[in-house]
């Protein structure tokens, strides 16, 4: 009897460290992703600020596209949506490649229409589906998207997480 308490206890211990572990990684994968985006802002924001002159951008939120891929080491992307995200097989002219003989070679864009998020399909062979909870949708023409939703693009699950980068905190 004493040996099934103590089992007990040793599993219930390790569970309550498993789940401090996987609390950690995901802060350690957020901070990552944001840091990644607050270079891409500040690269923008003096790209900007050469480009005008000198003159100053108002500052303030600005909406961040975090991607990952299912099944693939290294699939974590950051992108700024108003400069669009295009998803194909070809290396050229495509920001996530995936090499997949369903995939076109230019598949679809993820990008802000009326600063709302959206995936446009570009009249791909095998199309461009969302994945929204356990309901899928084919994308005909340009469907908005959610933080939580998936792209299934081929064989691939683009997993998409929106997120507000505060750009005064740069």
């Amino acid at each position: 009897m004493i040996w099934i308490v103590i089992i007990l206890l040793v599993l219930c211990g390790g569970g309550g460290i498993a789940a401090v572990i996987r609390r950690k990684i995901s802060q350690d994968e957020r901070k990552r992703y944001y840091q990644a985006a607050a270079r891409m802002i500040k690269e923008s924001c003096l790209d900007a600020v050469i480009a005008s002159r000198g003159s100053r951008r108002a500052a303030g939120k600005k909406l961040m596209l975090y991607l990952t891929t299912s099944g693939r080491p290294g699939g974590r992307f950051v992108f700024d949506p108003e400069k669009g995200v295009r998803i194909g097989r070809n290396r050229e002219g495509n920001d996530i490649c995936i090499q997949d003989a369903e995939v076109s070679a230019v598949h679809c864009c993820v990008y802000l229409y009326q600063d709302r998020p959206v995936v446009q399909d570009f009249n791909s062979s095998n199309g461009t589906w969302i994945k929204r909870g356990m309901k899928k949708y084919a994308v005909k023409g340009a469907e908005y998207i959610f933080s939580g939703d998936s792209l299934l693009v081929g064989h691939a699950k683009l997993k998409i997480h929106f997120f507000e980068l505060d750009m005064m905190q740069l």
